[in-house]
C-alpha cells in the first residue's frame, strides 16, 4: 500500500492527538488512548509497549509519552508495510530478537524513506509539541530500550536464546561516580558496522547534519577503547576496555561527508590512544573550567593551558551550576578559583545575572585561547545548585530545569557583548 504525503500527515496527526489524548488524562489512560490509535485492517499499536517503556523511564509517564509518540510514528509506518507483521505484546514483553528485528526494520525504513524528519516537521509544527521531545524520544529508543542499536543485528556478544547480551555500556569510576556509571544499553558490533562502510551511523550523522550547524560526539574516547561491562555484574567497577574503531571511522566520515563539523567529548579518562585519536582526526576537543581548580596542580583544565582547537565550557549538563560550585567547592579550590579569575573582592556567594564571581569566571573563560566557549544559560543567570541540568548515574530528577522569558530578558546582553568585543569574539 502506498500513502501521498499528505496520507502520511494524517497518520502522524491521528498519532498526535493520541499523545495529547494521554497527557491530557494521565497514566491510566495511556492503554485506551493506545487503542484509540491509527487502525488499519484490525491492527492497532500494542499498549503493551506504551506500558513498557514507562517501566524504562522510571514510571514517568512524561517521560515515557514523547516516547510513545515516536512509537505512534513507526508502528503506523509498519502496518502500511504488508511486509512488516505486527509485533506480539507477549513477544515484546519477553525481549524476543525477532520483536526486536522488526521494529528496527521498521524503524530503520521510516528514517531511509526521509518520513522520519517529515514527522519531526510535522510534530513540531502542531501545538504544544516541543522539538526536544522529539529528539528525547528517539535518544530513549537508542539508548534506553537498545531497540535502535539491534537494527542489522549490531549488537555485541548476544546469546541466541533470549536476546540478552553478555557486556554492556558504561564508564569505570571517575570524578562523578566512585562505582562507574553501568548504563546497560548494548554496546556496537564495530566488525559488522565497518563491513557496511558504517552505514547506520553515516544515517544518524547525515541527519543530524541537516539538523544542527556542529555535532559533538559524547564518548569519544570509546572510538579509541570503550569500556564493557558484564550484564551481571552490579557495578561498573567490573568492566574492561576493548578496542574501537579509531581512525577507519573517521576516515569514513569524511569520505561521507564534506567539511563534517564535529565536537569530540574527550572528557573522563583519557589515555595515549585517545590523545592520538583526536591528533589524527584534528577535531576540536573540550575543556570545563571547574575540572581546572579540583586539582592542586597545573592542568588542561586551567584556561591558560587551553588550545585553540578546543571548545570551552564553565561547565557541561553533567556539572554543577558556577555558583552551585562555589558553594560547595573546598576553602582552598575556592579561593584558587576566585583569584586565577581577577575577583574583584565582595561577597562571591551573591548570586544573579549581575553576579561578580559568576562574571569573573565567565569573562576568565573568554580571555582564553579556545576557538569556541560555551555557557551554561544557569551561568548567565547566575543561578545556584538547584537548576543544575543533570546528576550523572542518578537515573531520576534529571533535564527539569526550565527558564521563563523574564529570566531570559534579565541576562545581561550588553555585557556579553561587550565581552565578544574585547576578545574578539564578535563577527
Amino acid at each position: 500500500m502506498t500513502y501521498t504525503k499528505e496520507q502520511y500527515i494524517d497518520l502522524i496527526n491521528q498519532a498526535l492527538e493520541t499523545y495529547l489524548y494521554a497527557v491530557n488524562d494521565g497514566q491510566d489512560i495511556v492503554v485506551d488512548a493506545m487503542r484509540y490509535s491509527v487502525r488499519n485492517g484490525g491492527k492497532r499499536v500494542r499498549p503493551m509497549l506504551v506500558l513498557e517503556f514507562c517501566r524504562v523511564c522510571g514510571g514517568n509517564v512524561e517521560d515515557a509519552l514523547p516516547f510513545a509518540c515516536a512509537l505512534e510514528m513507526i508502528h503506523t509506518y509498519s502496518l502500511i508495510h504488508d511486509d512488516l507483521p505486527c509485533m506480539d505484546d507477549d513477544d515484546m514483553r519477553r525481549g524476543k530478537p525477532s520483536c526486536h528485528k522488526q521494529f528496527g526494520e521498521a524503524y530503520a525504513l521510516l528514517a531511509g524513506d526521509g518520513l522520519l524528519t517529515l514527522a519531526f516537521e510535522t510534530l513540531t509544527k502542531a501545538k504544544n509539541i516541543d522539538a526536544s521531545d522529539i529528539v528525547r524520544a528517539v535518544q530513549t529508543l537508542s539508548e534506553r530500550s537498545g531497540v535502535s542499536g539491534m537494527i542489522g543485528g549490531q549488537v555485541i556478544d548476544l546469546l541466541s536464546e533470549d536476546g540478552e547480551p553478555k557486556n554492556v555500556a558504561g564508564v569505570p569510576p571517575d570524578y562523578f561516580s566512585e562505582f562507574g556509571q553501568k548504563w546497560g544499553n548494548p554496546l556496537y558490533n564495530w566488525k559488522a558496522m565497518q563491513a557496511d562502510g558504517y552505514r547506520w551511523w553515516m544515517d544518524r550523522l547525515g541527519a543530524c547534519f541537516k539538523l544542527f550547524d556542529a555535532v559533538r560526539i559524547d564518548h569519544f574516547r570509546a572510538f579509541s577503547a570503550y569500556w564493557a561491562v558484564p550484564a551481571e555484574a552490579e557495578t561498573a567497577k567490573e568492566g574492561k576496555w576493548i578496542d574501537g574503531p579509531k581512525t577507519d571511522f573517521f576516515d569514513t566520515v569524511n569520505r561521507t561527508f564534506k567539511n563534517p563539523k564535529i565536537i569530540a567529548e574527550d572528557l573522563g579518562i583519557i589515555d595515549e590512544g585517545v590523545i592520538d585519536l583526536l591528533e589524527k582526526t584534528g577535531l576540536p576537543c573540550m575543556r570545563v573550567m571547574q575540572f581546572g581548580f579540583m586539582e592542586q596542580r597545573d592542568n588542561m583544565h586551567l584556561p591558560h593551558n587551553y588550545p585553540k582547537n578546543c571548545v570551552a565550557y564553565t561547565g557541561t549538563h553533567d556539572n554543577n551550576t558556577v555558583l552551585g560550585w562555589l558553594w560547595e567547592a573546598l576553602p582552598h579550590e575556592r579561593a584558587h578559583a576566585l583569584e586565577y579569575c581577577g575577583f574583584p573582592g565582595g561577597d562571591w556567594a551573591v548570586g544573579g545575572s549581575d553576579s561578580a564571581s559568576c562574571r569573573a569566571m565567565i569573562r576568565t573563560l573568554w580571555q582564553s585561547p579556545a576557538n569556541t566557549v560555551i555557557v551554561p544559560v544557569q551561568d548567565l543567570c547566575g543561578f545556584g545548585k538547584d537548576t543544575k541540568m543533570n546528576v550523572p548515574g542518578v537515573p531520576n530528577g534529571n533535564w527539569a530545569f526550565r527558564l521563563s522569558q523574564e529570566q531570559m530578558d534579565g541576562i545581561d546582553k550588553d555585557w556579553l557583548r561587550k565581552l565578544n568585543q574585547i576578545y574578539y569574539r564578535a563577527k
